[in-house]
Formats: structure tokens, sequence, C-alpha cells
């Protein structure tokens, strides 16, 4: 029974995906929407990596880069992936490594790393 209810799920969600309704919106209109989201979602990604700032909520970006997938395939453009930018000089990692402030010194650090 359980193989079957997995079975079933799994159909449904794959489904849900083939079912997804596109805007109605002209080729104009789909390609300003769609810019406009990929400018947003590049501002978020540039400041989350370059900067370790995150100005929105996991969900939220999952959800919106989602919508833009789905509108890039509506509309015949090619999704992209998203990579992480280049980096140049010193840049703070997006989560804080609070544990490695806790070594008393460069010994102990090295010590821990060899663990």
């Amino acid at each position: 029974m359980k193989v079957w209810m997995a079975i079933l799920i799994g159909i449904l969600c794959w489904q849900s995906s083939v079912w997804a309704v596109c805007p109605a919106w002209s080729p104009a209109r789909a390609q300003e929407e769609i810019s406009r989201l990929q400018q947003q979602i590049k501002q978020w990604d540039d400041d989350y990596w370059k900067e370790g700032k995150s100005e929105v909520e996991d969900g939220v970006y999952d959800q919106l880069s989602a919508r833009l997938t789905q509108w890039q395939r509506c509309f015949g453009s090619e999704p992209r992936d998203v990579m992480m930018p280049p980096l140049n000089g010193a840049v703070m990692h997006p989560v804080a490594h609070t544990g490695v402030r806790k070594m008393v010194d460069k010994n102990a650090l090295s010590l821990w790393m060899r663990e």
C-alpha cells in the first residue's frame, strides 16, 4: 500500500509541474516581466555572494526562482543556472563561522582543523 501511495504522490507531483499555467502575456510583456524578475534575482545573488547579506527569505527566493524558470519555459527562453559571481578581494562568508573565533591561538586552530 505504501508503495502505491508513493507512486501516486510522485505522479501527482510530476503532473503538477506539467499543468503549470502560463501567463496570457504578449511576447513584449513576457520579456519585460522575465527581465525584471531576472534583475531582482541577480541583485539578491550579488548581495548574498559579494556582501554576505540575505535581503530575502529563502522560501521567497526559491518561489520566485521557480516562477522565473516557469516563465522562461512558457515563453521559449532557456532557463539559466544560477552561478556564484566571481569574487575579488576579501569577501565575508554568507554564514558566520563563529566557532573559529573561539580558538585561543593559531596552534589551537591548527589542532582543531586536524581533528
